[in-house]
């Protein structure tokens, strides 16, 4: 594909974008979800979780997000 990647283990991550390999799969029930990297998979987990560390700040909205990017959706 012509993607220059500076080491070994970012090329092996990369590969599995072509080949479909999702080695890295959400162990929550019900969730099916897998990542071709682990960081990617921890990404995912904090969707699981209980902390919701970013706010809206918009009056009457008490909405909480567990990630800035879902916040920033919002």
């Amino acid at each position: 594909c012509g993607r220059a990647n500076t080491n070994a283990t970012d090329l092996k991550i990369h590969k599995r974008i072509h080949t479909g390999e999702k080695p890295f799969v959400c162990g929550v029930i019900g969730c099916s979800k897998a990542f071709v990297s682990s960081s990617g998979l921890r990404k995912h987990e904090i969707m699981h979780s209980d902390e919701r560390k970013y706010e809206c700040d918009f009056e009457d909205c008490d909405k909480t997000f567990p990630r800035k990017n879902a916040l920033e959706n919002h």
